[in-house]
This record gives C-alpha cells, structure tokens and sequence, in this order.
C-alpha cells in the first residue's frame, strides 16, 4: 500500500507495523484511552493502519489526498511530520492525520465525545474484511467505550 502512494515502506512505517514492533518487542501496547487503545488493538489484529480523530476539531470537508509542498503536523508525542507528496488526512484547516501518525490538534482526549476512525485498508482488501474490521471497532467502542457508534462506509 505504501509503495503504491510513493513512500518506501522500510523508511516510513504504518502505525499498525509500528505497533506490531512494539509487541514483539516485548513493549505491549500503549495504553492511552479505551477509545485509542480499541483503535490501536483493531489495527493490530488487521495489519491496517487506523487514524482515531475527535470530530469536534474537524472541519468539514475532510479529504484524503497526497500532502502539498510545505505541509507538516506535529505528530502526537513526536516531531512534526512533514506530509509533502505522502498520503494525508486534510479538512478546512488543514492536515491532521496520516497512516504513519495522528496530529495533536485533532488527537483524543478525556475531553473528546466525538470521534472519526479512519481504516486504511488497501484497496486489495475484500469487503468482507474491511466491513468485518469497521464492525468489529464500533463493537468493542459500544461495549468498552459506551459509545453510540454509527459506522460509516
């Protein structure tokens, strides 16, 4: 998938081979929030990165697309990230997220009520699978999260 947008998977790795690394390694999953942490897991399970954004700091219209010349977030807990010609999460203010690293200023907090996940399956994926990993999230957010979850295609 990233080789398919331009980016060398080597260099630059998914959030969800990220996370992986962390297990073997004997790091466990971080543990942030119910919200992230289901998130995080589901990505795990799948192999797919996931984005988890609070919809109260978004901006209508959201759109996927390859980031511009001069774009850059500061990635939750890390450096900015520098988005030129890599895939980018962007609404009316701008990028906020990426299949590598989420922005601060659309990051989960304990204040959040309101949340966008974003899967970046690969178009290679069968439906089933993809439907399977959006229903399986928005589960465990109901039960674990007690949120009122409506999936979106």
């Amino acid at each position: 998938m990233f080789r398919e947008w331009g980016m060398d998977p080597s260099k630059y790795r998914p959030s969800s081979e990220a996370l992986l690394r962390r297990i073997v390694q004997g790091k466990g999953l971080y543990l942030i929030s119910n919200v992230v942490d289901l998130v995080n897991l589901g990505s795990v399970e799948t192999g797919w990165p996931y984005g988890c954004y609070d919809r109260s700091k978004l901006r209508a219209p959201v759109m996927f697309r390859h980031g511009a010349s001069g774009e850059a977030y500061e990635r939750v807990g890390k450096e900015m990230w520098r988005l030129e010609g890599r895939p980018t999460l962007a609404d009316a203010d701008g990028p906020f997220g990426s299949p590598v690293s989420d922005s601060v200023r659309t990051m989960i907090t304990e204040t959040t009520c309101e949340i966008l996940i974003v899967i970046y399956a690969p178009v290679s994926a069968c439906r089933s699978d993809r439907e399977e990993a959006t229903r399986c999230v928005a589960d465990r957010l109901a039960v674990f999260g007690h949120a009122d979850s409506t999936p979106i295609s």
